[in-house]
């Protein structure tokens, strides 16, 4: 995308890019980022393309995206922090002992 190391959720234009690293590399040490060659250089007609940038540029993902295993809902994960929130405290108020 950049040519520099970045963490992505891949679609289609990222992996066709991937596998293109010789070019990847050509095109940096030339001093052209990839993604802002492919949007300068895209037909209007390529709607395709334009999708797959589109979903690349959206698709950046920090370094924590490899310890999402699921998806859920706001809810969900509201209920299972009070749930827990709720244990903790019931275990924690137990271990307190009266000195009078």
């Amino acid at each position: 995308m950049s040519g520099r190391p970045l963490r992505l959720i891949p679609n289609d234009w990222v992996k066709s890019w991937e596998a293109q690293p010789e070019k990847v590399r050509e095109m940096c040490a030339q001093g052209v980022v990839p993604l802002e060659h492919e949007l300068k250089n895209i037909g209007e007609d390529d709607d395709a393309k334009r999708i797959g940038l589109l979903t690349a540029i959206n698709s950046l993902a920090g370094q924590a995206v490899g310890g999402i295993h699921s998806v859920e809902s706001a809810a969900k994960i509201i209920d299972d922090m009070m749930a827990e929130a709720v244990s903790m405290l019931r275990n924690n108020a137990a271990m307190v002992v009266s000195k009078l």
